[in-house]
């Protein structure tokens, strides 16, 4: 590429260059001038096509859609000539691609309807302007055909293809606000981090031009217009066109002035959260969100029983724990049951089980499959949450024996596939073997119960699952993340510690409000439109609003649940007794209250 031309600053010159013959990519070229994807196809498929590009927001923004045979756009472009103002062009036939070319002038345009798809190259001018430095200028730009299944319009089909810019680490929130208001031209990243996440495994083998990332960068993804050809592809229409991959139409106008013409939409301030910086998974979430969702951790993590529970809360893991289970979510397990009574039936204290409702219920309403792991003994415990679970038929409640060993894999992993069944594994008010052997109360005293935590740190050996636990005391699943400090500030700390860690710990004064609180949090990011988009890839549409009823329980609905848990003959791990009391705190007078508290703060949507 010329020096000269790289400077060239007007896009109608730019376009006399590529009707001469000039045939060069055009990332970076004319900063500020709007870019566009070209699909072009015969008119009886045009509707359907639509209807494709609204389905799919993210990869396939329309711009513009011709009128039948119309080669110019003059809104966007005085002069200007489809069939001659690219670099270069693909021609299609069946699908099949028959010849690459600089013009299309000897084709019959009495039939064809073009489509002017917005392309990311129009907010590059503003990466940099931020200080982003933006590798591959003057390159095609990186992309890569992804995992993520496009909403289909037969004959219309296709998995997303993504560009890829590598961003500093300290400039991923830069990347995120200079772009997230930017729809017409593919908006915020649709996926920030593991690549493997949306199955992309060699940054040399993509569509675009190789591309390195240094150590202190991240891959950040955005949804890609390449995606309208794969999918007219896909439909193997008799005749079609499109722009050669990174070689676009540029338009006169400025991406600035396009909000005259066209509605767009702006989202509220986004914040960019890390889940895992080893495995640089990322997420996004609107500033209003994330400061509610620190609201309804302060609100479970009261600390009414004095046990100092305020020591062992890790910062943002709440926060995250919410962010994980929407996204990349599928099936979850959860891990239940704190058998302090041997000598009764049931022998599971009460606490953790109206919690572990709360999630399931939670879930089963996000689409998400559960299965719930109980003692071998523990039937019925088994029994009441099949009772107690809205959609039995996604959901089942298996038992881990006391001759589990952490060598069988059997429950978590797919023989066939090597897949785990789940994505996330929780663990609720469940013992975890202490640093001095055994399972131990929080006060010390030595319980029998089965080598669930076993199955939980099955789950943390790997990367592609993701773990969390739920406690009060520090002699839980998942308190293994925060030994020390509950060796340092725990009554018999040094007694009840355990080894057991977690991706992420919710630290909560009674581990029901954690369920709760857990349940709420993924209510609240259903109600975020910057997350909502991330989570759906750019795919599809926001559905319309959930309600937080079918998230959280009133209060009749909770007193009910807890009436049935203390029928069944559940009791309180302080007081003995199976009536409305959970760590000792009455009913009526604590708990119900704090459902009270936190439907408040959700009021507000």
């Amino acid at each position: 590429m010329s020096k000269e031309f790289i400077n060239v600053k007007v896009a109608a010159n730019a376009r006399s260059e590529f009707r001469l013959g000039k045939n060069i990519p055009t990332f970076g070229l004319c900063p500020g001038f709007l870019q566009a994807n070209i699909v072009i196809i015969p008119s009886q498929y045009a509707d359907l096509f639509l209807e494709f590009c609204s389905l799919n927001p993210g990869p396939c923004p329309l711009l513009y859609k011709s009128k039948v045979g119309e080669v110019g756009i003059p809104l966007f472009a005085k002069e200007s000539d489809i069939r001659t103002d690219l670099p270069e062009y693909k021609v299609y036939k069946d699908g099949a691609l028959i010849d690459t070319t600089s013009s299309l002038a000897d084709y019959n345009w009495n039939d064809l309807v073009t489509f002017y798809l917005g392309c990311s190259f129009s907010f590059d001018d503003k990466l940099i302007a931020c200080g982003i430095k933006l590798k591959n200028l003057g390159k095609i730009v990186a992309m890569y055909v992804s995992n993520i299944d496009c909403v289909s319009v037969p004959p219309f089909s296709t998995k997303m293809v993504v560009s890829m810019r590598p961003i500093l680490k300290s400039q991923l929130q830069i990347a995120v606000d200079a772009t997230i208001n930017h729809d017409y031209c593919h908006g915020a990243p649709i996926h920030i981090g593991c690549p493997s996440d949306i199955g992309v495994y060699d940054f040399n083998s993509g569509l675009g031009s190789p591309i390195e990332l240094s150590e202190d960068e991240v891959p950040v993804f955005w949804a890609c217009g390449v995606t309208s050809q794969k999918a007219v592809q896909h439909a193997k229409l008799p005749l079609s066109f499109s722009h050669s991959p990174g070689k676009m139409f540029v338009a006169d106008m400025r991406s600035d002035d396009l909000a005259r013409h066209i509605s767009i939409k702006t989202y509220p301030k986004a914040k960019v959260v890390c889940l895992d910086e080893k495995l640089q998974r990322y997420s996004l979430v609107s500033d209003r969100i994330y400061t509610l969702l620190g609201e309804i951790e302060k609100l479970a993590c009261e600390d009414l029983g004095n046990r100092n529970i305020t020591q062992l809360v890790i910062e943002e893991d709440f926060h995250k724990a919410c962010l994980s289970l929407s996204k990349n979510c599928h099936s979850v397990a959860i891990i239940l049951g704190f058998p302090l009574f041997e000598l009764k039936c049931p022998s599971e204290e009460n606490d953790g089980i109206a919690g572990a409702v709360y999630i399931a219920n939670a879930l089963l309403n996000s689409g998400k499959k559960v299965t719930f792991f109980v003692d071998s003994f523990s039937e019925t415990l088994k029994r009441f949450l099949l009772s107690s679970v809205i959609q039995k038929e996604f959901t089942q409640v298996l038992s881990i024996g006391m001759d589990f060993t952490e060598d069988n894999f059997d429950f978590i992993i797919n023989k066939e596939t090597g897949m785990p069944y789940y994505t996330h594994i929780i663990a609720i008010e469940r013992p975890s073997t202490s640093i001095q052997g055994g399972y131990r109360t929080m006060k010390g005293r030595s319980i029998n119960c089965n080598p669930l935590d076993k199955l939980f740190n099955q789950g943390n050996n790997r990367s592609d699952i993701i773990t969390i636990g739920i406690g009060d005391g520090g002699n839980e699943v998942g308190m293994g993340k925060v030994r020390d400090k509950v060796i340092l500030n725990v009554p018999h700390g040094n007694e009840i510690a355990t080894n057991v860690s977690c991706d992420y710990l919710i630290t909560c004064g009674v581990s029901n409000w954690g369920g709760l609180a857990l349940a709420a949090g993924m209510y609240a990011i259903t109600q975020c439109p910057v997350h909502e988009r991330f989570r759906r890839n750019g795919i599809g549409h926001q559905n319309q609003l959930n309600s937080k009823d079918s998230f959280i329980p009133d209060n009749k609905k909770d007193e009910l649940l807890h009436r049935s848990i203390a029928e069944w003959n559940f009791c309180d791990g302080i007081t003995g007794y199976d009536g409305l009391t959970v760590d000792g705190l009455d009913y009526f007078q604590v708990h119900s209250e704090k459902l009270k508290a936190l439907h408040l703060i959700l009021n507000e949507f």
